[in-house]
Parts: structure tokens; sequence; C-alpha cells
């Protein structure tokens, strides 16, 4: 069982506290050790004092003497945003040395020499790049496996968030297939610890040893789910495609939350994706070519963001696209072509637009190209990340309103929507108030109010409601209802005057059309009020009568009601 001190808490500060306490940190600690390693966070960092981590290291050292060596060690695997400080161990004067960047080699070959003697770990030290081949399987065997899933489950509950984009419940592993990108875009800091005038690479894991990776996971340690956190899984066509086919295999779901380059997103790709993932990813970073390829340096042809939303709503997989605004250079009128650009790609295929804030992090060329942009007082990036503008080019107040009026009009056109059909401008009463009583009264032709349901339905609209004008007498009512029925529309509704439904045959025939309701509309108590509003003296008995004889033809499923 996880340990009761475990789990997410908010802090005074506004930052969440996840995981156990330092108290039981420190209780669950060896009483003795010859050296102790503690894993820091790369991304987002402050080189400033953590009181937590301070805390936690404070407490070893008081454990464990002067004599014990502690070092801290990035850990790094893969990852865009990681922020750089070799000054770290200025902060920290109870730890001994620190490991930047990959620990795999670095980190055993400085405790090996100081347990064979030699002196121990002091200062700073880069991390030596391993070979991916000579990597073991991580070993998930030493921890509790159990306790790891209900914890992150407990998390999930505790955050009350009604869905996610790239779940972490359940049986859920991690793992990394490669590391390292390629690609140079300004907001980037990924492969850190490459030499200055040296090309950025990645480096992956061979066939053999991928697969190796994955079956471990899924038949030794039950995963169901893999979170596969490479920086650019699908640079690599033959590897992504070897991924793709084990994980199959394996009968397993993933995720992949750092997303994929859409220029070589294939068909196949999404086809095998398919019911294993919950959310696709790919960034344009704008929807103004001129801002990709000058300002951000992506080399991405926008006509492949484009395909991308049209393929995976063809193959039924959830896209997200991301976007950055306030970029420097970047005007106002392009900022407005990129959220156009967003909602296009929404409006048309249901490509979930993420729109962010640049964000100058350290070592990346956005923070080279934005010096009157200052940190944060507190050095640490992460409570701002994507979220607060730093007004490049664009005021940091316009872009917050640019995005505000954005939200609001994806957040319109959200949920279940109601279509309002007007299918015909005919009516039989003559109502004194009817807004559309002044048009000529034609009926909609049927071929065209047949595009119009297919292309709203294409749009997510569930909810069908057929006006008018007096929406029964139009010839093919009844043919509309059928054919909104197959498309998928679950509840249709006609609103009408009633007076058709006073006929038995057409009531049976309407109310068995696949409708799911009816609304009649009724505009006085009693006769002479109802006359003296819709303009026709034996109305009121009609939609009465249309009223009951609806009712002796009863449908599962159907409803009606008048106002």
């Amino acid at each position: 069982m996880r340990h009761a001190a475990s789990g997410l808490q908010w802090r005074s500060d506004g930052r969440a506290h996840l995981g156990a306490t330092v108290a039981a940190t420190l209780a669950a600690c060896p009483s003795s050790a010859a050296a102790i390693v503690v894993a820091v966070t790369p991304f987002h960092r402050p080189p400033a004092r953590d009181d937590l981590l301070g805390d936690l290291l404070a407490g070893l050292r008081a454990c464990h003497g002067a004599a014990v060596p502690i070092v801290l060690a990035d850990c790094y695997q893969s990852g865009q945003h990681y922020v750089a400080a070799p000054q770290l161990l200025a902060s920290y004067p109870e730890a001994d040395a620190y490991v930047q960047f990959e620990a795999e080699v670095t980190v055993p070959a400085l405790l090996q020499a100081y347990l064979a003697g030699g002196p121990a770990p002091r200062g700073l030290h880069r991390g030596e790049q391993p070979v991916l081949e000579d990597l073991p399987v991580p070993a998930w065997s030493k921890v509790n496996l159990e306790a790891y899933h209900e914890f992150r489950a407990a998390v999930v509950r505790g955050l009350g968030r009604g869905g996610w984009a790239f779940p972490i419940d359940g049986r859920t592993l991690p793992a990394v297939t490669s590391r390292g990108c390629p690609f140079q875009c300004a907001h980037c800091s990924s492969n850190p610890d490459v030499a200055a005038g040296r090309p950025k690479t990645q480096r992956r894991h061979s066939r053999t040893s991928l697969s190796g990776l994955l079956t471990a996971l899924a038949r030794e340690h039950g995963a169901e789910r893999v979170f596969v956190l490479d920086e650019l899984i699908n640079v690599h066509p033959a590897h992504f495609d070897h991924v793709l086919g084990d994980i199959q295999a394996l009968g397993l779901r993933f995720e992949l939350p750092n997303g994929l380059r859409a220029d070589y997103l294939e068909p196949r790709h999404l086809q095998a994706m398919r019911g294993r993932i919950t959310t696709l990813s790919v960034s344009a970073e704008s929807g103004v070519q001129r801002v990709v390829d000058e300002v951000v340096g992506k080399r991405l042809d926008l006509a492949a963001i484009v395909r991308a939303a049209e393929s995976a709503a063809t193959a039924g997989v959830s896209l997200m696209i991301h976007y950055i605004i306030g970029q420097p250079g970047e005007s106002a009128a392009e900022v407005n072509q990129t959220l156009s650009f967003a909602l296009d790609l929404w409006d048309r295929f249901k490509a979930w637009p993420a729109v962010q804030f640049a964000t100058p992090l350290p070592g990346t060329r956005l923070a080279r190209s934005l010096p009157l942009a200052p940190p944060p007082e507190d050095g640490d990036w992460g409570p701002r990340f994507q979220r607060a503008p730093t007004g490049a080019t664009v005021p940091a107040e316009l872009l917050e309103k640019f995005r505000w009026t954005f939200e609001q009009r994806v957040r319109a056109s959200q949920g279940p929507r109601k279509l309002v059909m007007n299918a015909t401008y005919a009516c039989n009463n003559h109502c004194s108030f009817c807004a559309v009583g002044t048009r000529t009264q034609l009926h909609g032709d049927g071929e065209r109010l047949r595009e119009q349901l297919v292309h709203y339905r294409k749009q997510g609209v569930e909810l069908l409601d057929i006006d008018g004008g007096e929406p029964t007498l139009h010839p093919d009512l009844l043919g509309l209802i059928r054919h909104a029925r197959a498309l998928g529309y679950r509840a249709i509704n006609v609103t009408t005057n009633g007076r058709l439904c006073a006929y038995e045959a057409f009531a049976a025939r309407l109310v068995n059309s696949g409708l799911s309701s009816l609304l009649f509309s009724v505009h006085g108590a009693d006769a002479r009020t109802h006359a003296q509003n819709v303009g026709v003296a034996e109305a009121f008995e009609q939609t009465l009568a249309g009223c009951a004889t609806r009712s002796a033809w009863p449908r599962a499923g159907s409803s009606s009601a008048s106002t």
C-alpha cells in the first residue's frame, strides 16, 4: 500500500506538493549508506534554493553526517524544456556533487571510483551519454507497483478533473525509446548537452532492445498503458513503425504526450493508433507560415497540419494542435491569423486548439531574442510556463485579451449543440408577433436542407429542432426527420402549431417518423385569445385536437408539450 502521507497537497504559495512529505521520505530511507544520489528535476527548475529539496538534503546530511557524499543528478533522458543550472550546488551546500544531463554512465562511474578507495565526488560533472543498447530495462521490480498505481489513482481522484488528454490512471508505466531531437525550434531547449557548433541529433533504441523494453513492461510488470516520453518519436519512420507494431502486438494502450511531427504522420500511423491512444498531439506553433519559418524555425509546411487534422478526423483519432502566441517579431495581425487558423481546424475537424503564450526559457533561442523579458524574481518559470505573456512585439495585455476572446469562442462551440432549422416559411396561421411572417412563404429545398443536416452533424451537432413557418406544411418533413435520425441526431424536435396533427393519419406518420418530441404552440387560454394572436378563428380547436390525436398515437421515446 502507498504511504499514508503520500498524495497531492496544495501549498499556501499556490504550488502543489506531489508525493510523500519530507519527514515520511526521510523515515523510509535506510539508516546507513555509503553514498546518496538524489534526482532533481531539470525542467523549469530555478537555481535558487527550493524549500522541499533543501529540507530533504538537510535531513539526509543530519542523519548520515558529513562523511557520506550526497550527489545531485538530473537523470535527464529527454524533454523539450530543460533549464540548465550549473550553479545549483551553491544553493544546496548539503550536497557534494552535481551531475548535469544524462546520469546512467557518469553517476555509477563516480560512485564506483569512490567505493574503490578514490576521492568522494565533488563539484559539477557533465553527464556522459550512454549507448542506449547497453542500458538494462528499468528495474520496476524494485518498485511497489501496486502502491505506485494506487498513488496515481488517488492523485487523479483528488484533482477531480473531468477528462484527461493524456490519462495516467490504471496500470500505466513510462518508456523512452529515443533521446534528443534534430530540429532547432526557437522555444525549445532540447539536447542541452550538445557542444557549441555541433548539430542536434537523435539516438534511438535498436529494434531488438525496443521490443525487449516494451515486452518487459507488459509481460513482466503488468503495464496496460505505456506513456511514451520521447521528445519526437516519429522523426525516424522505421523506428515509429516498430514502436506501433510492438504496442499492437502486446495489446497495449499508449500515450504520446510530447507529440509528433505532423509532416511525418502517415495514415497507417493513425490507423494503428485508433482505439489505443486517447489524444494525439502535433505542433503548428503558428498559423502563419512566415512566423513558422522565420521566427520559430520549425521547417514545417502548415499544409501538413491541415492534412493531419483531416486525416485524424477521418481515422477517428482525437487530435490536439499546439500554437504559441506572443513571439518576437509576430504582429497582432499575425496573432489573429493564428487564432483564425486554429478555429478553422477546430470547426472543421474538431482538432483541439491548445494556445499557449511564448515563454523564454533559459537556454532557448527565444530567450536570447527577448532581452527585455526579465525572468521571474525567484527564477522559477514553472508556474508561468506558457500561461503568462511576456509581451514581445504585441503588448502582454493585448495577448491576454486575444486568448480570452479565443477561449470564449471555443467554449461556445463545445458540448451538445442544437441546430434550429427553418424548413419552410409557409404557415397556415397569421400570428401578429411572428418574426418571419413577412418573408415569402416558400418551402426550403429538400436537398439543400439535407446538405445542411450533414454539414452540422459533421460539426458534432446532436440536437435538431425543425421549425418554420409551420414545418408540418413542408412536403418532405417526414423524410427530413428520417434522414436526420440516420445521420445520428440523437434528439429531434418539431415545433408546430399542431393543426395538421388533428388529422389522425398524418399524426400517426409524424409520431413514428423518428422524432423525439413535438412542441405545440398555444397562444391563449381560450379560443378567443388564441384566435386574436394567430389570426385564424378555428385554430384553437384544431391545435387542441392535434394534441389529443398525438396522445392517441404514442411512440416509445417521444414526448409532446405545449407552450
